[in-house]
């Protein structure tokens, strides 16, 4: 049987060369639609998303009770110039986040 860890580590490993070989593609910054976010601050989002979610986790074992600040997604996007940043080390900052730690 497997746990979920495991099921998250086999994700991680089969899904992180399946980004990688897409780091070429010239239009991961185009977007669609102006009002759509293109695939690089898609994936700078999920970075994103893995960051805030890991504090959340710490700081609830830490305090008995939080506040939960809110996530302005929209403006992460303006203020860190996604639509720039290198995709290569996106995957992987991406697929080390989502990595459980050894016990």
């Amino acid at each position: 049987m497997t746990t979920v860890s495991q099921e998250l580590i086999a994700t991680v490993e089969r899904v992180t060369p399946m980004l990688d070989a897409i780091a070429a593609d010239q239009n991961l910054a185009t977007r669609s639609d102006r009002r759509k976010w293109s695939r690089r601050e898609i994936l700078r989002h999920i970075v994103d998303a893995a960051c805030k979610n890991h504090r959340t986790f710490v700081r609830m074992m830490q305090h008995a009770s939080l506040e939960f600040p809110g996530y302005r997604q929209d403006d992460w996007v303006a203020v860190q110039a996604r639509a720039n940043a290198r995709w290569k080390g996106m995957v992987h900052l991406r697929a080390a986040y989502n990595r459980p730690s050894p016990p």
